[in-house]
């Protein structure tokens, strides 16, 4: 009887706790958050002898179109990304998901 007593309190506590770690004010950060993210993160088509610059915000791709001669460099100190579409190249490159800096 004391294990059913004990094993109740304990879950209505930690219910107690869960329900009250959220609160109101996160929704309006979040769609906040959306907005600022939708305004940065796109979809980008490099050309000849273009560059762009990527954040480590969120994960993105490169896909080539053609023969592209691409250069990618990495900042080691913050994580972002470069690439640079050379001014030789044949084709294009689509950086797919990319968060510019």
């Amino acid at each position: 009887m004391k294990n059913i007593l004990f094993t109740t309190l304990l879950t209505l506590t930690t219910s107690l706790f869960i329900g009250c770690g959220s609160s109101g004010e996160s929704s309006n950060n979040n769609e906040d958050d959306r907005v600022k993210d939708d305004t940065t993160k796109s979809d980008i088509i490099l050309k000849k002898g273009d560059s762009i610059t990527c954040t480590t915000a969120t994960q993105f791709s490169v896909e080539p179109t053609g023969k592209p001669l691409v250069n990618v460099s990495k900042d080691t100190e913050n994580g972002e990304v470069t690439i640079t579409l050379e001014k030789e190249s044949n084709g294009l490159v689509m950086v797919v998901g990319c968060t510019k800096k």
